[in-house]
């Protein structure tokens, strides 16, 4: 367990590293920080469940792991990465950067004008704007987008790295 965990809380923090420093820091423009830190979140997480899972089955499984073993070892990695990675949002959103969505505001409201909104609908989307920016629900997003989409690369990367048939054993206990 404890090896997941590591893999689970390394993969928050390189992705962190990424958007944060990389992107945040170092002033990039809006456009493709929103872009990139949609994009390079999902590789990275995807790279390291791979690697957590295979250096999983390595020093637990003594390279002989099923498909349910495969997949516990991905969801208990993605489930700590989507835990730090929504706490570190939440920090960040609450303390280091807690203007964003005035920032996000400076960029939507003109082009929402340019594009000849009614008053109403522009209301309508800054409130909007500005709730998706709380930092609760910065941590509910987070966690809930890195969850589904570990669980998805759990199960494709479960798949590939499998050495055991899972119905065989089942079907060898019975007998």
């Amino acid at each position: 367990m404890k090896t997941r965990i590591m893999y689970g809380v390394g993969i928050a923090v390189v992705i962190a590293i990424v958007n944060g420093i990389f992107l945040d820091f170092f002033g990039i423009k809006y456009e493709f920080v929103r872009s990139f830190s949609g994009f390079a979140p999902i590789i990275i997480l995807a790279v390291g469940l791979f690697w957590g899972m295979t250096k999983t089955k390595k020093e637990i499984y003594n390279n002989d792991l099923n498909f349910g073993q495969a997949i516990y070892s991905g969801l208990v990695i993605c489930f700590f990465t989507a835990l730090c990675l929504g706490i570190l949002n939440f920090l960040y959103f609450k303390y280091v950067n807690k203007n964003y969505a005035d920032e996000v505001l400076s960029i939507a409201v003109p082009q929402m004008q340019k594009e000849l909104k009614k008053q109403d609908e522009i209301a309508t989307q800054i409130t909007l704007i500005k709730d998706s920016y709380l930092p609760l629900n910065q941590l509910r997003g987070t966690f809930i987008f890195i969850l589904v989409a570990g669980i998805a690369f759990s199960a494709i990367i479960s798949a590939l790295i499998r050495t055991k048939d899972t119905f065989t054993e089942i079907t060898k206990k019975k007998e």
